[in-house]
């Protein structure tokens, strides 16, 4: 079924061949006559090609229409010997002409000049015109004539010219200066005894004795003072200082003085003193100073801040929780003098004391706890045998190593606090903490909420999940608050604040549009643009109506199975950029 559709009828377009036809003749879509601007009239041809002016000239000819379509009159390039040059005449693919910046004129064909392959006679591959460098004779030279490899000029900068040189006798720095003679030797055999000169190391020094090329004694501003140095490594400044060491002058150009860094434990801290890559200070934004730590720790945040070292960990707080509300003496990380070991001089630690009760309560979980180590065992036997505890409590985590003694109370749990077990360990943490408060003489029994959970979260250290986040700066919440509107504060356990743009973590997300919950990294709706999946997946299902037939499908793919139609054509014509495809007018359902 050919489809006559709208009329072209007298309208007029430039073709790529370069001229202007007019339709005379339109029967269908498949079958119009034109008009070139030169009389010449082409019959049977498609509404389409005119369109897309794929209609020639057939008195120009195929090649006449691809030179004119693709002509690079007027273009200017770099060829590979470093030279531009500009196509001034373009006959065809396989004749143009170009002239190079120096004036020459050359013929060529596109391809050569496409890739830079058209050379210039003018032009000495390898030259080093114009180029300087300093000789081993101490004296700087500059090549003021290049005619070939093995023929090229230099001028000293006392005005010696050199002729007929090798060209590699520059490049190696081996060209001698006549005017020197015999001189050279003795130069280079002179004293530099009181000469003085900056080292790379940044140190200045000087030279107190010359026993001959090999045999100097220099002395560092700082009074250091070193022997048996030669002049070549005095001259090009690499004499070491001997206190400092080899690294020192990598070290000093190196320094991270004054950086500041977000670290993992979610605090700034900024380098206040730099002394070596071994040897940094750094102050935190509470003010803490932290000595002695090494380069590579601050630049991969790994700096923690020591107020923050005794932070307990989830379960430990949630059982603190608890206990504070009836007991007010209760405290954290308690480190009395009776529990210290003798062999290391410091105290250990009971996770939670209550004074007024003379009893302590240990949370262990099984990654630090699964085999008992010599620690452990001294802290075990220290509690067993002082009269200042009389009880201590301990919550074990499945697989946990059990500490038995009159004084140990322990509470065996069937799961960890693996997130995959969140549910289970939570239902067994709160019958724990009921029957710690029994122990303890409270007939109270207490409920572990999500309300409770938030706020203990909002106790911890702030997690950081990309390296070099700064807040304010560079987070998804400053540089994209679109993409923050739709975080999904309830699944996610981190806020947009504390994330770049550039991580690959997956999170969830929340349609603005649609109200639809999704898991993307945000990486890729950041940097490649994904939205919402249910809004994609309903524009793709689209409806879609066959004008002629009347038939309604469900979408454009739908269409173009059951006809064998392109889906970009019938989708063109629902959009108004084709009239048919297949044969069809096409819309969408509205």
């Amino acid at each position: 079924m050919i489809s006559k559709g709208k009329s072209i009828l007298n309208e007029t377009k430039l073709m790529n061949c370069g001229m202007r036809c007019t339709v005379i003749e339109d029967n269908n879509s498949q079958d119009i006559s034109v008009k070139f601007e030169d009389g010449t009239i082409k019959n049977h041809c498609s509404r389409s090609s005119f369109r897309r002016g794929n209609i020639s000239n057939p008195s120009l000819g195929r090649g006449k229409a691809n030179s004119i379509k693709y002509s690079i009159l007027g273009e200017t390039r770099v060829m590979n010997n470093g030279m531009r040059c500009t196509v001034i005449e373009d006959n065809n693919s396989k004749d143009i002409s170009v002239k190079f910046e120096d004036g020459y004129i050359k013929k060529t064909n596109r391809f050569d000049f496409y890739r830079g392959k058209v050379a210039n006679p003018n032009y000495v591959k390898g030259s080093v015109l114009g180029q300087s460098a300093v000789m081993k004779c101490g004296m700087k030279c500059t090549v003021i004539e290049d005619n070939n490899s093995k023929d090229i000029s230099v001028k000293f900068e006392d005005g010696t010219i050199v002729e007929h040189i090798r060209r590699d006798y520059f490049r190696v720095r081996t060209i001698a200066n006549p005017s020197l003679g015999k001189n050279y030797t003795r130069l280079l055999n002179a004293s530099i005894k009181g000469e003085s000169k900056v080292m790379k190391s940044g140190m200045k020094c000087t030279v107190i004795e010359d026993l001959g090329k090999t045999k100097i004694t220099v002395q560092f501003e700082d009074g250091t003072i070193k022997e048996n140095c030669s002049r070549d490594s005095y001259f090009k400044g690499s004499i070491i200082h001997p206190l400092l060491g080899r690294g020192y002058a990598y070290s000093k150009k190196n320094s991270i003085l004054g950086q500041t860094k977000l670290m993992k434990c979610g605090m700034k801290c900024t380098v206040i003193e730099d002394n070596s890559a071994d040897d940094i200070t750094v102050r935190f934004e509470d003010g803490t100073i932290v000595k002695h730590k090494i380069r590579h720790a601050f630049q991969h945040r790994g700096i923690m801040n020591p107020n923050l070292i005794n932070i307990s960990s989830m379960p430990q707080r949630l059982v603190f929780y608890f206990i504070k509300q009836y007991f007010s003496d209760a405290v954290q990380n308690y480190r009395p003098d009776w529990l210290k070991n003798e062999e290391t001089n410091i105290n250990m630690e009971l996770d939670i004391w209550i004074p007024s009760k003379k009893i302590g309560i240990e949370y262990d979980g099984v990654v630090w706890h699964k085999e008992e180590n010599p620690r452990s065992l001294k802290k075990a036997q220290l509690i067993q045998n002082r009269n200042e505890i009389e009880k201590v409590i301990t919550i074990l985590e499945k697989g946990a190593f059990v500490h038995k003694s009159p004084k140990h109370i322990n509470i065996q749990l069937e799961s960890t606090s693996d997130r995959k077990q969140s549910k289970t360990f939570l239902e067994e943490m709160e019958k724990a903490i009921n029957n710690i408060l029994i122990i303890l003489g409270i007939n109270k029994k207490i409920e572990i909420t999500d309300d409770i959970l938030d706020k203990l979260y909002c106790l911890d250290v702030v997690k950081v999940y990309s390296q070099n986040l700064i807040r304010g700066e560079n987070d998804l919440e400053t540089l994209r608050p679109d993409l923050a509107e739709e975080w999904d504060y309830e699944k996610n356990k981190f806020l947009p604040s504390d994330i770049t743009c550039g991580s690959g973590k997956k999170v969830w997300w929340i349609c603005s549009k649609c109200g639809y919950s999704w898991l993307r990294s945000i990486q890729g709706r950041a940097r490649y643009g994904s939205g919402c999946p249910d809004c994609a997946r309903n524009v793709q299902r689209k409806r879609v109506v066959n004008i002629e037939s009347g038939k309604v499908y469900k979408s454009i793919t739908a269409a173009a199975k059951e006809l064998n139609i392109k889906r970009d054509n019938i989708s063109y014509c629902c959009k108004g950029l084709r009239d048919t495809a297949g044969g069809y007018h096409w819309k969408f359902v509205e």
